[in-house]
Order: C-alpha cells, then structure tokens, then sequence
C-alpha cells in the first residue's frame, strides 16, 4: 500500500518591508500613548505639591485616564464606522499630545484632570483601531502584528517611567508632560 502526500509547503503570505512601515508606526504610537498614560506615576509626589493637593487626589490622575478609557473603548469603533481608519488614529495621536500638553501648563488640578480624560479617550480609540488597520497591513501575520504593535506597549512601560522621573527630577513635572506632548 502507497500512500501519496501532498508535499507542498504552506507557506504565510509574502509582504514587503513597506507592509512593515504601519505596524511600526503603530506600535510607536501606542507606545507613546501608553507612556503617557503612566507617566503620573513617576511625578505624583511632585505634582502634588506643584498643585497644592495630596498625593492620594494626584492619584486620581492615573484612574481618571484608566476610567475614560475603560467606558469609552466599547463605544469608539461603533461610533465612527466608516471613517478612515488612519484619519482617525492620527487624530487620535494629536489628541493624546494635546491633552498632555493641557497637563503640562494646567494651572489646577481640574485642567489636569480633563487633560488626563482626553488621554483616557485617545488611548481607547488608538487601542480599537490600532490591530485591526496593523492585521490589514499585513494580511495573514495576525499574530505576529499584535506582538509588535503590543511590543510598544512593553517598551512603554519599562522606559516611560523612568524617563519621565528623570527628567521630573532635572528639569519638573511638567517639562515631562511637555515632552510626551512634543514626541
């Protein structure tokens, strides 16, 4: 008895280098946004007596983010369905920039606060639209797209914080705030 296999190799689909450029940008993106999100933790003490409240209400700055983006990120896809996807995620960035700028020169907690909920918004958004336009890029390597672009969300989180106390301590909180807000 001979049993006759197909031999062919299955083989991903081939991309180019350029189907590369998004996921990149994508993962350089959330990055930035994500390093955003925890920078508080690394200037609480600081800001809190910048702004003349306890380090436990200078907190809240890391929960509003995390609170905005929880109650958005449902919502954020359904809501803008046939936008351009890139449109949007741009947006998204400038809002992310605008909001730790309105950080950086907030002249009381509650600008901080509305800064750190456009935050919160513009990281659900990035997040809902990030793997699905990565995946499109590079049909076929879903799984490879989401470790890279969540690959930004590591780096974030280990070299964010530590920037940011850096440069909190040389310089001050909010030159941090400005810095995520010019990158």
């Amino acid at each position: 008895m001979t049993i006759d296999h197909d031999a062919r190799a299955v083989r991903a689909p081939a991309t180019t280098s350029r189907g590369w450029t998004p996921v990149i940008a994508l993962a350089g993106g959330i990055a930035l946004l994500v390093a955003s999100e925890f920078l508080p933790a690394s200037v609480l003490p600081a800001l809190a007596g910048d702004l003349g409240i306890s380090e436990g209400t200078a907190g809240l700055a890391v929960a509003a983010t995390a609170i905005a983006g929880a109650v958005t990120a449902p919502s954020i896809a359904v809501l803008l369905p046939r936008t351009d996807r890139r449109r949007v995620l741009v947006a998204l960035l400038v809002a992310g920039a605008v909001a730790n700028l309105a950080v950086a020169l907030a002249p009381h907690f509650a600008v901080l606060l509305a800064g750190r909920l456009v935050l919160g918004i513009a990281i659900a958004g990035y997040w809902a639209f990030a793997l699905g336009v990565g995946t499109h890029a590079v049909p076929g390597r879903s799984g490879l797209v989401s470790a890279a672009i969540t690959f930004g969300v590591s780096v974030a989180t280990v070299v964010g914080v530590p920037v940011a106390s850096l440069v909190s301590d040389v310089i001050g909180w909010r030159a941090a705030f400005a810095g995520a807000a010019a990158l």
